[in-house]
């Protein structure tokens, strides 16, 4: 049954990719439930003229590749849209991230485990991953074996989880010592390690990272996005809720707003696990943005005077396509606004 008046005039967007995992056939699902008019933007793996585009618009070097599908997805929308409502904001308001379940359950459960034994067990996957490096798997037990033996100290742990570059790999020739100040300040409160994890993000990577992006991303084509899980009743109600309310015991994100959109929504919707919004950086690069990358980072490029070239070298060896993405983009945003 549709709940929406005159559903027929609403228009939904939705973007894939033509290689690579995609959420399109989920978000078909929900659009035919509603009755709304769906339109689809399919990505071709031919995404290197975009990147300049990208950078250019974002006026800072965003190292986020979701940056790409969306601003393909503002350039369909402004045919049809001038406003649109977007989710930015959902994750860090009812815990739909994975950083939140794993520290939430490390928090709840992994101190059970001896400090000794979650450092052999750190090792022993070290040593796994070394027999086998090239394992699908690789990235999971390397991880792993990093994660386990930080359980205790909730910053490290935090910071491996979400960060690109943690201090052991920086590619920075010349690094101080500096924290974030919200960082420090939320790891030295005692109250539940849930509750200063979705806390700190709503105030730093929210506003700072993905509402930034998605602004600029819509605003590259004249289109306003709108944050409807931000309104200011949904934040402080939010904000009131207990962890276990936000995240059950650990396994279950965003399990306060499932049970809100129970009427609305497919049971299929409801069901499946939650999907992170990734695009398909493998498939890219192997298509067209290795070589791209290759000449950006060139010895003779402006790279070479702020990072490492020798851990470069190791990340192409790697095919560490994280990483060299995000060199790339500011090896782009260098050259627009620093030095031609």
């Amino acid at each position: 049954m549709c709940t929406l008046r005159n559903p027929e005039e609403v228009k939904t967007f939705s973007v894939g990719y033509a290689e690579g995992k995609n959420e399109l056939e989920y978000a078909r699902i929900v659009a035919e439930h509603l009755g709304t008019d769906h339109k689809e933007v399919i990505l071709e793996s031919k995404i290197g003229k975009i990147l300049p585009k990208i950078a250019y618009h974002s006026d800072e070097p965003v190292s986020d590749a979701a940056s790409i599908p969306k601003y393909e997805l503002a350039k369909k929308t402004s045919k049809y849209n001038t406003v649109i409502l977007v989710g930015e904001g959902s994750d860090e308001l009812f815990a739909g991230y994975l950083q939140h379940r794993v520290m939430y359950i490390a928090d709840r459960y992994g101190k059970i485990i001896p400090k000794n034994l979650r450092d052999f067990l750190g090792y022993g996957l070290r040593k796994i991953n070394g027999f086998n490096s090239n394992s699908k798997f690789s990235k999971y037990v390397s991880f792993g074996s990093k994660f386990i033996p930080s359980i205790g100290d909730e910053e490290k742990g935090y910071k491996l989880i979400i960060s690109n570059f943690i201090q052991k790999d920086i590619l920075l020739k010349d690094v101080g010592g500096a924290e974030v100040k919200q960082f420090k300040e939320a790891f030295s409160l005692k109250t539940h390690i849930l509750n200063r994890l979705l806390s700190l993000e709503t105030t730093t990577l929210l506003p700072e990272a993905f509402l930034m992006n998605i602004d600029r991303m819509t605003m590259a084509f004249s289109v306003e996005a709108r944050v409807p899980f931000l309104d200011y009743r949904v934040v402080e109600y939010s904000a009131s809720l207990s962890p276990q309310a936000r995240l059950g015991l650990g396994w279950q994100e965003k399990r306060i707003l499932k049970k809100v959109m129970k009427k609305y929504l497919p049971k299929v919707t409801l069901k499946r696990r939650k999907y992170p919004f990734i695009v398909p950086l493998r498939e890219w690069f192997d298509a067209e943005l290795m070589d791209i990358t290759k000449q950006l980072l060139d010895k003779k490029e402006i790279s070479h005077k702020f990072f490492n070239q020798v851990k470069i070298e190791r990340l192409f060896q790697k095919k560490d396509y994280v990483k060299l993405y995000s060199l790339t983009m500011f090896e782009l945003w260098h050259k627009q606004f620093i030095k031609p």
